[in-house]
């Protein structure tokens, strides 16, 4: 006689964490520097790099097409947006002017403010100038959560952010940008600065409103276009 065979069967079934999000986004210039969308074109070609919120090293990297650009099969979390603009032209450097939600903006007393809404970013998050080497030291950047869209930035070759004599954001740069682009161009100054010098007539409570640049050379002489 046989009997039946009673069989334990364990059906062990592991729930990986699901890829399937993504972060998105346009990258545009912003040629009167004004941070307003009706003003953005599209450029043609940046880099954007992709970080883990903690992680040291890109994730992904890709670079724009027709301004747009994505990044596919994420984990759903926090995730750092890093825009290259060094990336965006050539022999110009272009200076942040607008950010998403979640941008770091440079304010004009040191501090850094997180954009709680997408809209004017001048400089991006600091005083210094954009080296895309590295999460910690790129300018241009917005901390998102996946699923994610409409991660928009704007660049502005005319806008003058900086008193420095040189770098990104600068008279220097702006003049060197106008000579490699041709064309009119027309100067947008928002400094990330305040203003050193006292107003003069203190009785109305005005602030100080100019600045100086000290420049430790010639600018570039402007070509004729």
């Amino acid at each position: 006689m046989l009997r039946p065979v009673s069989a334990s069967v364990l059906l062990l079934v592991l729930c990986a964490p699901a890829f399937a999000e993504s972060i998105s986004g346009t990258i545009y210039l912003d040629p009167p520097a004004l941070a307003v969308r009706a003003d953005f074109v599209v450029p043609g070609h940046a880099v954007i790099r992709l970080y883990r919120d903690g992680g040291a090293e890109p994730l992904d990297t890709v670079t724009t097409l027709n301004g747009h650009y994505r990044f596919d099969n994420l984990q759903a979390g926090t995730y750092w947006v890093a825009v290259d603009s060094k990336s965006i032209g050539t022999n110009v450097w272009p200076e942040q002017t607008f950010g998403p939600s979640g941008a770091l903006c440079a304010q004009t007393d040191g501090t850094t403010r997180t954009n709680f809404f997408e809209g004017a970013c001048a400089g991006g998050r600091s005083l210094k100038s954009d080296d895309p080497s590295s999460l910690s030291t790129s300018e241009h950047v917005a901390r998102v959560t996946a699923p994610a869209g409409n991660i928009d930035f704007a660049f502005s070759y005319n806008i003058v952010t900086s008193i420095e004599d040189a770098g990104q954001g600068t008279l220097r740069q702006f003049v060197e940008n106008a000579n490699a682009i041709g064309g009119p161009n027309a100067m947008r100054f928002v400094p990330l600065t305040r203003a050193v010098a006292a107003a003069e007539n203190t009785n109305l409570g005005m602030p100080p409103r100019w600045w100086t640049i000290a420049l430790k050379s010639p600018l570039p002489v402007r070509r004729r276009s």
